[in-house]
């Protein structure tokens, strides 16, 4: 089979993997649901890269208050990759070897993993600053549950423990692909994944869903404790008018889009499967953007000083000007040194100068 008709990209992914393997088939005639997933795919891996571009921004702020958009940046940075290989894997899906599928989706799950982790853990952080800055504002007032040690020590072992069980997923599924590339499982072997990976699947999903319950309780704590001391923020805005109902909405898909995945029992082709996949991709797309627009919005970025302009002369003021500069000067002549009185002597007394 010629090459001639494969993309450079193509070329460039596909690996040597054995001289007894088959040859990839280029042709791709997916299933429109698996298209109209691989170009959303694309559009937030670009939306993502155009919200990493205004990340960088943070370096302009207070080294005191950097922490959440570095978060963030390395958030966004493993969203973009995480849907750069996500696309990747979509095209080539039933197109080359199995052995480069399963590689590119370990490689997937590990920034899906950075991603679906750091999110929270930047918007919490963001919330807890904020907090810190209420209460110092206001001294007099109570600050809000984000702002109490024993929160921030719950929340990164709410961020830590979802790390971990997703690493576990991932080592579980990992270590099911190897052993069925040597062998052919039993039964028992089979029925053993299945289960470890299905508790591994609802424990990973009950943590993520924590997470952005937590983010949506500490956001909301934040606001009405900001309401009643009245004390405004810029960054109050964007937090509660986009990243709580986007939080409520991701917590959604995940309780709703997962738990189908995992309960209903269908096949990877079917359509239910594929629209549940492509919902998945729109409303996790959409959230986790839109979240991470909101929280870019809350950046107090220094206001640049105006450059100070010349103070305009007034019609008077340059016609005085303009008159001081037409009016000759008379300037008198230099005297010779003859013509001075000397000093100690009368004017009428002539000197031996005066003679030569």
């Amino acid at each position: 089979m010629s090459g001639e008709g494969a993309s450079l990209a193509e070329k460039i992914i596909i690996i040597w993997i054995g001289p007894h393997e088959s040859v990839p088939d280029y042709s791709w005639n997916a299933p429109p649901l698996v298209k109209a997933s691989f170009a959303f795919e694309i559009i937030w891996f670009l939306a993502s890269l155009f919200q990493a571009l205004i990340g960088t921004a943070l370096y302009s702020l207070p080294a005191e208050t950097r922490r959440p958009y570095f978060i963030l940046l390395s958030a966004t940075l493993a969203t973009i990759l995480y849907y750069l290989m996500a696309a990747i894997g979509t095209g080539l899906q039933g197109r080359v070897h199995t052995v480069i599928t399963d590689r590119i989706t370990v490689v997937t799950s590990i920034f899906y993993i950075l991603a679906a982790v750091l999110q929270p853990a930047a918007a919490l952080s963001l919330a807890r600053q904020l907090g810190h800055k209420l209460q110092t504002t206001r001294s007099r007032v109570n600050g809000p549950i984000i702002s109490r040690p024993w929160k921030r020590t719950l929340d990164w072992t709410l961020v830590g423990v979802a790390l971990i069980m997703y690493i576990a997923a991932l080592a579980n599924n990992a270590s099911y692909v190897a052993a069925g590339r040597t062998a052919t499982p039993t039964a028992s072997q089979a029925e053993h994944y299945a289960r470890t990976s299905q508790a591994l699947g609802y424990t990973s999903m009950a943590l993520v869903v924590l997470l952005s319950l937590d983010v949506v309780i500490s956001s909301i704590s934040l606001l009405v404790v900001a309401k009643r001391a009245r004390w405004t923020d810029r960054a109050l805005g964007p937090i509660r008018y986009v990243v709580v109902p986007f939080s409520i909405a991701y917590a959604s898909q995940w309780l709703i889009i997962y738990t189908y995945l995992a309960i209903v029992p269908s096949t990877s082709t079917s359509y239910d499967a594929l629209a549940a996949e492509f919902s998945r991709i729109m409303v996790e797309g959409f959230s986790r953007i839109f979240i991470t627009f909101g929280l870019l919005f809350t950046m107090d970025l220094p206001k640049v000083p105006p450059k100070p302009s010349e103070t305009p002369r007034t019609r008077r003021q340059q016609t005085t000007a303009t008159t001081m500069q037409q009016k000759p000067v008379q300037q008198p002549s230099r005297p010779t040194p003859t013509s001075y009185a000397r000093s100690g002597l009368p004017s009428n007394v002539r000197t031996i100068a005066d003679y030569r």
